[in-house]
């Protein structure tokens, strides 16, 4: 019963980008890391800190260094592949990140005032925060192009 209770617990306060893990049978998909990320920006935003005591503000920016740099990468290997190799591995990955992923990632509120009162960011810090929110739903964009490209079916079923 204490299990449950903590397994609630953590479901309910949320887990840090650090400690979310894809399912176990997902592992073995490239890029499957990055796309749950991207999905879970949203519920990370509520995250105050972690065990090595980070603050919200530095694990938010350093989990959008890794969904920028993890997005860009994936978005040049799914346009210069094979159909078949697409498919096969990086489909699954971009697929999500377009049709469930990009839906959390539109609730992320980004106004300057909320970005400074709850995370303590200077102008600096928000101009980042922003320039790479905008450059992840960009890269997240082009792939939605490169899937009609291919003629996936994007319907969300």
């Amino acid at each position: 019963m204490m299990c449950l209770s903590l397994v609630v617990a953590a479901i309910t306060l949320g887990v840090s980008a650090d400690h979310y893990e894809v399912p176990h049978w997902q592992q073995q998909i490239p890029y499957n890391g990055i796309a749950h990320l991207f999905h879970g920006m949203y519920r990370e935003m509520y995250v105050t800190s972690d065990s090595t005591n980070r603050t919200a503000g530095s694990i938010i920016l350093q989990n959008m260094e890794k969904l920028r740099e993890g997005s860009k990468e994936l978005k040049g290997l799914a346009d210069s592949v094979s159909e078949a190799e697409f498919h096969k591995k990086y489909l699954q990955p971009v697929r999500f990140m377009v049709l469930r992923g990009r839906k959390q990632w539109n609730l992320i509120s980004y106004r300057n005032a909320e970005l400074s009162e709850k995370y303590g960011w200077d102008d600096e810090e928000i101009a980042r925060f922003r320039d790479m929110y905008r450059e992840i739903l960009d890269t997240v964009n082009e792939m939605e192009e490169c899937l009609n490209l291919r003629h996936v079916d994007l319907s969300d079923q």
